[in-house]
């Protein structure tokens, strides 16, 4: 089974928090909600995740890399906001 992530927006509801660090990499008790989302996926069965990405890409990527997820982890890079449907229409 596949999963889709979007993470592409710039978390203006966040922005204090988003300015400088993706909002998906936000540590909740000290561990990134992307990670909280990637290990629940996991235990779900997933077995390939495609993760939609816009601002502050290469955090996320560099994340990823350096993750015990990164064989699960596909990131597309969207080079201009797209929305919602947008997103999925291009997957």
């Amino acid at each position: 089974m596949k999963a889709i992530l979007l993470v592409d927006g710039f978390g203006n509801s966040l922005q204090s928090l988003t300015n400088d660090t993706q909002k998906c990499l936000i540590k909740i008790k000290g561990i990134p909600l992307l990670d909280l989302w990637l290990q629940e996926l996991n235990n779900f069965g997933i077995s390939s995740v495609l993760i939609n990405n816009h601002h502050l890409t290469e955090q996320t990527k560099i994340h990823i890399f350096n993750s015990k997820f990164r064989d699960l982890v596909t990131i597309f890079c969207e080079p201009e906001l797209l929305g919602v449907a947008g997103a999925l229409h291009n997957k």
